[in-house]
């Protein structure tokens, strides 16, 4: 299967990453990976290529799988990537080597790669109850990767450097875009994307010390916020008229994991 080849190919590149470096630290090896992001030449957005922009996505995928490995769960694994292929499907960048992958990491979060790779944490999979809610989540992502927005990002604060941090924060109208593009998506793929605000509802409602929850508010518009912004364009959209049965796919692909589903 494709994303196991990925997942693969990101442990081959660690390998060497950490044998370059005479080490295994985890530390050092994301060291090595900021050095080569470091040495990239300042660019524009619209100056990086597709094909570079999928190599930066791949070195931000060493970055992060180094902070926590992907879950060995390989059904779940394939659920997640069957759900998040076809929400890109119906987008305008269909043929990026999409990949989508659950890290087996216990905060709360979510990461859009430059290039179509999206990783999201067991926590986060834990705060949902539907696939409909996972979509939401995915397509936030896919979304950003549609649009670039990392990469844009990064360009308007001087460089590539940038890319060192995974979590630096966006300009809130590219955040509140991605909101308004999930809502899109997700109705173009068949899902209600009331779903998507149920989701940010929880994470607004969230009373817990979890670091991922608050990252996610270091770095984002606040969640009363978005709701505010993404609220009037769901009413606006059309709802599913056939039966909503993403509850039970979502129980029967990642019920066996300790608290999806529940909340």
């Amino acid at each position: 299967m494709k994303w196991l080849k990925w997942i693969n190919g990101i442990a081959l590149r660690c390998s060497k990453l950490a044998r370059a470096a005479h080490c295994c630290s985890p530390i050092v090896v994301c060291s090595v990976v900021c050095v080569l992001i470091l040495t990239l030449s300042t660019a524009h957005a619209a100056d990086i290529n597709e094909a570079r922009e999928i190599e930066i996505g791949d070195e931000l995928a060493v970055t992060l799988l180094e902070g926590g490995k992907l879950l060995n769960n390989d059904r779940a694994q394939e659920y997640v990537n069957q759900v998040g292929r076809w929400l890109t499907t119906g987008t305008e960048r269909v043929d990026l080597p999409w990949q989508f992958g659950i890290m087996d990491r216990a905060e709360i979060g979510s990461y859009p790669l430059p290039g179509g790779k999206v990783l999201v944490t067991l926590g986060m999979l834990k705060k949902l109850t539907s696939e409909a809610e996972l979509a939401g989540v995915l397509a936030h992502e896919i979304a950003h990767v549609l649009k670039r927005h990392q990469l844009k990002t990064m360009s308007a604060e001087g460089g590539q450097e940038k890319l060192g941090a995974i979590n630096f924060p966006m300009d809130r109208a590219l955040e509140f875009e991605a909101d308004r593009i999930a809502a899109v998506i997700m109705t173009r793929a068949g899902y209600d994307a009331n779903a998507y605000l149920n989701v940010l509802r929880s994470l607004q409602n969230d009373r817990s010390n979890d670091q991922g929850l608050a990252m996610l508010n270091a770095v984002h518009p606040s969640f009363k916020d978005r709701i505010a912004e993404l609220a009037p364009v769901v009413a606006k959209i059309a709802k599913p008229t056939q039966p909503d049965k993403s509850r039970e796919r979502f129980q029967a692909a990642l019920g066996s994991l300790s608290g999806a589903g529940r909340r």
